[in-house]
């Protein structure tokens, strides 16, 4: 019994013995190859010190012949189901940038279309939807029918506002381009001849509304005069017309539903003036984030250099591999 247990402390100091011996090997290997690394570094520090200057004057002037991009931004009202061929159409409008198309160019009054490009985002406003159109959201999130990219499409189209944002170089007249080409995007038959009977319908209920309302005002003025004239009328709550019978409160409680109704057409009417009417278009702005090309200086010696440590690393593969052939 006592021979087992002296053998088992033997083996458990030979295990630890050669932990540690593992661990001291360990760190010699990592020394060496960091000295070898500094050793190298030192061996090539002209040839690293020559890349980096290379890459800086390549990145100085790769940033100095690149156009700076800014955005100037329009929010748009679409209805009546336009917001999807919004969508479309500013594709149709990238697709006239990249083709340099001569006709558009022409249109827009510029030379050329590098650096331009239009993309399109619906405006949220978490504090104006509603539970319904959040469950809408939801379901739509949840099904399985649809993937992300018609997800997000369906989500995005169901707003009323959208924001157009136009990235282009900085001596562009930005307002007046986006202007035109907001022009264009309402050339469209279809959606105009909607937008006219969307405008006639307006103005119909509106008025329609108008004309209920003063009947309403005839009938309590009538009301009230005959509460003056019939001494304790005041204690009755209908009035009477013919042979119908009128509650005076409901009466009153559809006045303010119809006032309420014709304050929310008029601001329709002033969103939907114009098809893709323009509520706001702003200033142009710097890009906040203007990506790998405010960086080639930084970038371009960071690329020569790993090439070069590529380059070293293949020749030392190719070098291995001929001596294990021969």
């Amino acid at each position: 019994m006592e021979n087992n247990k002296s053998t088992q402390k033997q083996e458990e100091e030979i295990d630890l013995g050669d932990l540690f011996r593992y661990l001291r090997n360990g760190f010699n290997n990592l020394g060496n190859t960091l000295l070898h690394f500094i050793n190298f570094l030192l061996k090539n520090a002209l040839l690293l010190i020559i890349l980096i200057v290379i890459g800086a004057v390549i990145g100085y002037f790769l940033e100095k012949n690149t156009k700076e991009i800014y955005k100037t931004e329009a929010v748009v009202a679409t209805g009546f189901g336009s917001a999807e061929y919004l969508y479309g159409a500013v594709n149709e409008v990238n697709f006239k940038f990249k083709k340099q198309n001569q006709a558009f160019l022409d249109k827009l009054q510029v030379e050329n279309f590098d650096g331009f490009s239009l993309e399109v985002k619906p405006v949220v406003s978490l504090d104006n939807t509603t539970n319904e159109q959040q469950n809408f959201y939801d379901l739509i999130r949840e099904s399985e029918l649809l993937d992300q990219e018609s997800q997000r499409k369906v989500i995005a189209t169901s707003f009323e506002k959208h924001n157009l944002i136009l990235y282009h170089p900085t001596d562009a007249a930005s307002q007046k381009i986006l202007k035109h080409i907001i022009e264009y995007l309402r050339d469209n038959e279809y959606y105009q001849a909607f937008h006219k009977d969307y405008l006639a319908n307006i103005e119909s209920r509106i008025t329609e509304n108008k004309l209920m309302i003063r009947r309403i005002d005839s009938l309590v003025g009538g009301y009230t005069k005959s509460l003056k004239e019939t001494p304790g009328a005041y204690q009755q709550l209908q009035y009477y017309n013919a042979d119908n019978s009128l509650d005076l409160g409901e009466v009153l409680a559809n006045r303010l539903t119809l006032q309420r109704e014709n304050r929310n057409l008029i601001q329709d009417r002033s969103m939907y003036s114009n098809f893709l009417n323009i509520i706001k278009i702003g200033s142009p702005k710097e890009l906040e984030n203007k990506g790998i090309s405010s960086n080639y200086i930084v970038i371009i010696p960071f690329v020569l250099i790993l090439l070069f440590f590529v380059f070293i690393l293949l020749q030392i593969v190719f070098r291995k591999a001929r001596a294990l052939k021969n």
